[in-house]
């Protein structure tokens, strides 16, 4: 499919009111967009991925950002702690993040 084809139907898929995505096409790369629930890609045509799936991954992105943010103000409070006892409970802490991560 051209360039021009395929950024036609990406905007016929925004102006119907079709979600981009933060994913892309395994087959072509292009940006997925979610529509009553079903996955489209704009050039390949409708997926057969689920959307519970898309959910669940932006979830786990999500999820580790948090994490990574978490674990960036523990390193800053463990540089700075003096007190050996709240140094090792921060510790242990950061410990815990890095498993999760």
């Amino acid at each position: 499919m051209d360039k021009d084809k395929a950024l036609k139907n990406m905007t016929d898929l925004l102006l119907a009111k079709a979600r981009m995505l933060q994913y892309h096409c395994g087959n072509c790369k292009s940006p997925l967009f979610e529509k009553e629930e079903k996955i489209i890609c704009p050039v390949c045509g409708e997926m057969k991925v689920e959307t519970e799936e898309v959910k669940e991954k932006a979830s786990d992105t999500k999820t580790s950002k948090v994490l990574v943010k978490k674990r960036d103000e523990l390193l800053l409070k463990i540089e700075k702690e003096k007190n050996p006892k709240k140094l090792t409970d921060l510790l242990e802490a950061l410990e815990k993040l890095n498993k999760l991560l």
